[in-house]
């Protein structure tokens, strides 16, 4: 009775081990290249990455020439990026959260995929946005 009691165990806590470690991914930090054929300004771009920042509710914290500086609450966690930019390209980076399981290993970014998937929308987001000036 105590090996089925202990394989119980082992199974309900295993399988809870593994869907948690399926929270945690590898950072996603895109490059996303602008479409030469949008013939879009740096200014077009600040635009279209700030539109899709406030429409996923993230927080605009600073803007100079090139780079903004975003912030997301959501309950107890937030998420910090960067965006640098120009009229051809736009890259993510991670800069800090809370509560979304930030580690590194083993030279690795990782975070709860929370994050990845803010992430995924403000990529496809932008890139609606950007679609506007194809001509």
């Amino acid at each position: 009775m105590k090996h089925v009691k202990g394989l119980i165990l082992l199974l309900v806590f295993g399988s809870a081990s593994f869907a948690f470690a399926g929270r945690v991914q590898e950072i996603y930090q895109p490059t996303i290249h602008v479409d030469a054929r949008t013939n879009v300004s740096q200014l077009d771009v600040e635009k279209a990455i700030k539109k899709a920042l406030v429409g996923r509710g993230w927080k605009v914290q600073d803007t100079l020439p090139g780079v903004i500086k975003a912030k997301l609450f959501i309950r107890k966690h937030t998420a910090e990026i960067k965006i640098v930019f120009s009229k051809s390209d736009i890259r993510f980076e991670y800069v800090d959260s809370t509560n979304l399981r930030y580690k590194e290993k083993k030279g690795v970014k990782m975070i709860h995929r929370n994050f990845n998937n803010w992430i995924h929308n403000l990529e496809r987001d932008i890139n609606v946005g950007l679609m506007g000036f194809l001509q």
